[in-house]
């Protein structure tokens, strides 16, 4: 047989083999080319969902609308029950606006805007407190301890306000007041006075004026103008500003009776807390009644700087 011929030459075995190859690899280019046409894109009907999407806007809001009427009502029903009483909403406590009829949200936004140094200065500025209602202000209005209105002058040191917002929350709509005019004609007494007295003093807003107040009450009064420097948040530029405004009277301090008070009264003084105030009853205890003031610091039970700082508020009689 030719050598060509032979090289070339497949049995019957081979032969069905490579038909059968080629009818696996025709296949494997024709499906896919069938699946493809097969396989068309169908129009999507969103006409129904559409619907629904607007029938449920539309109840949402019929739903807030009521939800709002409903609210309206509820206070409407709450302030028959309630009996109100004059406040300053400047200076007023959380547990007083409770009794007032304002709701958490309605507070915690007050407080933010008092913080950030507002203040709410006559009753047009009170009925602009934006989460109000205009019933729960035609009640609330009569009892409002502020004029009816302050004449307003504009000024190009503050910008207007409206719609204070920060972090989602609103705020008083108010104009930033004007500059106070110095005053130096008068003095406060921070021993005796109330926070309606010392938001008198320019440069005090409410939040400082009861923060005084309550460092005051836990001291049991102050011996020394230097003392409100020791008062949160209060600055010594702004005490520099304040200084010819305030006096003291010394004779006014509370003192604390060494020999008769019980660890727990001793402790709550801010210039002994616990460590130095059981020192102290731990020895009396032990040795008995102390004779002198002196005994606090010849005892070594206070240093020399504590016992020149509480002195002024502890008594042997």
């Amino acid at each position: 047989m030719n050598p060509l011929i032979e090289f070339f030459y497949l049995s019957k075995r081979e032969r069905n083999g490579m038909f059968l190859l080629a009818i696996i690899l025709i296949l494997l280019i024709v499906i896919p080319l069938i699946i493809r046409a097969l396989d068309k894109p169908e129009n999507v009907d969103f006409s129904a969902f559409e619907k629904e999407i607007s029938e449920f806007e539309k109840n949402f809001k019929k739903e807030t609308i009521s939800h709002k009427k409903d609210f309206s009502e509820m206070m409407k029903l709450r302030y028959d029950t309630l009996k109100l009483f004059s406040f300053n909403p400047n200076i007023a406590s959380e547990s007083e606006l409770k009794k007032l009829g304002f709701t958490e949200r309605q507070i915690k936004n007050l407080r933010k805007y008092l913080e950030k140094g507002g203040k709410i200065r006559d009753k047009e500025d009170f009925s602009k407190i934006y989460t109000l209602l205009p019933y729960q202000i035609e009640k609330l209005l009569p009892f409002v301890q502020l004029p009816e209105k302050i004449a307003k002058k504009t000024s190009t040191d503050f910008p207007s306000l409206a719609n204070v917002e920060e972090n989602t929350e609103t705020y008083v709509v108010e104009e930033i007041p004007e500059k106070k005019t110095e005053v130096v004609d008068f003095q406060v007494d921070i021993n005796i006075s109330d926070t309606t007295e010392l938001i008198k003093i320019n440069g005090i807003g409410a939040i400082l004026a009861n923060r005084i107040v309550k460092y005051r009450e836990m001291l049991g009064g102050f011996h020394s103008k230097n003392q409100l420097l020791e008062v949160y948040g209060l600055k010594s530029e702004t005490f520099e500003k304040i200084l010819k405004n305030i006096s003291l009277d010394s004779t006014k301090i509370k003192k604390i009776r060494l020999n008769f008070c019980t660890l727990d009264e001793l402790k709550k003084h801010p210039y002994l807390k616990y460590k130095l105030a059981k020192k102290i009853i731990d020895f009396r205890n032990k040795n008995g009644s102390f004779s002198h003031l002196n005994d606090l610091k010849i005892k070594e039970l206070l240093t020399e700087e504590e016992f020149e700082k509480v002195k002024f508020y502890l008594t042997v009689e």
